[in-house]
């Protein structure tokens, strides 16, 4: 088993909690990263931002696989579906969207909070 951490020097980090080994960094983003999280199938890990953006990667290779941008605010949490194809993120911009993993493109925009939105 793995675990994933987030943190205020813009990286996630994937280690093994045996032994404590750092197995990848996760770097890419401007920002503090405030959740990583990882798919149901350990294969994929997503990250959300304080530059306004959550980012999914390979959690073997740390290989930046997709930016998930259009927030206009912090992204707060980001998580994937149970299945895995779809990502959703709650931001300071008061809204959640759901993106489709596969391509980034953003396919749903929730509204209706009148604040920030800390989790979804």
């Amino acid at each position: 088993s793995v675990v994933a951490t987030a943190s205020n020097d813009c990286t996630a980090r994937i280690f093994l909690p045996d032994t404590g080994e750092c197995q990848a960094t996760l770097t890419g983003h401007f920002g503090n990263v405030y959740s990583a999280v990882f798919a149901a199938n350990w294969r994929r890990v997503v990250t959300a931002s304080e530059d306004r953006t959550a980012r999914m990667w390979d959690a073997e290779s740390a290989e930046c696989l997709q930016i998930l941008a259009g927030h206009r605010g912090e992204v707060y949490s980001a998580v994937f579906s149970p299945c895995g194809r779809v990502i959703v993120t709650a931001s300071e911009d008061s809204t959640v969207r759901l993106w489709e993993a596969a391509s980034g493109a953003c396919s749903w925009c929730f509204t209706e909070h009148e604040g920030e939105v800390y989790l979804a």
